[in-house]
């Protein structure tokens, strides 16, 4: 089943949307004259969008997708990122972004070369562009995924769509346009999981039924403390491996360093963080109910067992 012809038009706004931000801040608004301005919005930016932003940023269409399959696939575990992102924040808050605003750099590795040397600065700087091909492919990947299942448009022109959108309003409007459409976005985001979550506990039966679904397929799980190796969730591997991970994805990436500096001063900054933690933690748990929902819906017939997809990141309500 596809998608009608008011789901198209959201769509086209949304992506119409994202263009218009970037040409207004661009052409409009501002003629982009200075680097600073360029990279971090003058350092001028609110602390709410600038954290909205920062979520857009760590989080993708591969945790919206993701994250419900798996919970629909291996259970709640899972929302044990949540505790691990708080170990990033943490450290991120009260190591890093006090050095960022005091070396005043708008790059990350422009410090190291200034700590280091050159060619410290440009082996990282490669490792963070193969890096982020990668990472961005992954990204772009998944909403086509889903924007192909639902519209029966081909992948790769879906693929190529979102590419030009998104080059577009960065590479014209800069920062500030990058920043306030991460807001919009965002904002569709949490009206998306939510509607989803509305819709889904109505389609299954009620909350109180999904949850009942759920616990007797063992779908809610959150105290596994085993050693062993082999499971794919457990607390200290989540929280060990998680909190490792957040901390390097919060700190050492140009990408989150450079909203740190979109703000006025160190404490906004900061602020930056915690409001992010805040608002990832209710991502989160949406999808972790929108995975007891799938699982309650599915759990007598598995789409993907059942050849309906080709893959589990289709699974949809």
């Amino acid at each position: 089943m596809y998608l009608g012809w008011i789901d198209y038009g959201v769509l086209v706004i949304l992506l119409g949307l994202s263009a218009i931000i970037g040409i207004y801040h661009g052409c409009i608004r501002s003629k982009q004259l200075s680097t600073k301005e360029f990279l971090i919005a003058d350092g001028q930016m609110k602390v709410l969008p600038t954290a909205m932003s920062f979520l857009a940023s760590v989080l993708s269409a591969a945790t919206l997708l993701g994250g419900p399959v798996e919970t629909y696939a291996y259970g709640t575990m899972y929302l044990y990122w949540i505790f691990a992102a708080l170990i990033g924040t943490y450290f991120t808050v009260t190591l890093f972004i006090p050095m960022f605003h005091q070396i005043g750099n708008y790059s990350v590795y422009a410090y190291l070369e200034q700590r280091f040397s050159l060619t410290v600065r440009i082996v990282v700087t490669i490792i963070f562009i193969l890096n982020n091909t990668i990472y961005i492919a992954v990204i772009l990947y998944g909403p086509s995924l889903a924007l192909s299942q639902v519209t029966g448009l081909d992948i790769w022109f879906a693929i190529g769509s979102c590419g030009i959108i998104c080059t577009l309003y960065t590479s014209v409007g800069g920062m500030k346009a990058v920043i306030w459409t991460d807001v919009v976005q965002t904002i569709v985001m949490f009206l998306g999981l939510i509607l989803s979550i509305i819709f889904g506990f109505i389609d299954v039966g009620g909350v109180k039924k999904v949850f009942e679904i759920a616990i007797d397929g063992n779908r809610i799980q959150l105290a596994n403390m085993t050693f062993n190796l082999s499971i794919r969730y457990t607390v200290w591997s989540t929280l060990i491996g998680g909190g490792l991970y957040t901390t390097a994805a919060f700190s050492c990436l140009q990408t989150q360093a450079q909203r740190y500096m979109c703000v006025k001063s160190t404490r906004d900054a900061q602020k930056v963080a915690w409001i992010n933690i805040i608002l990832m933690a209710i991502i989160y748990l949406f999808c972790g109910c929108i995975g007891c929902i799938l699982y309650a819906k599915y759990n007598q017939c598995d789409p993907l067992q059942a050849k309906l997809i080709s893959k589990p990141d289709q699974v949809r309500k």
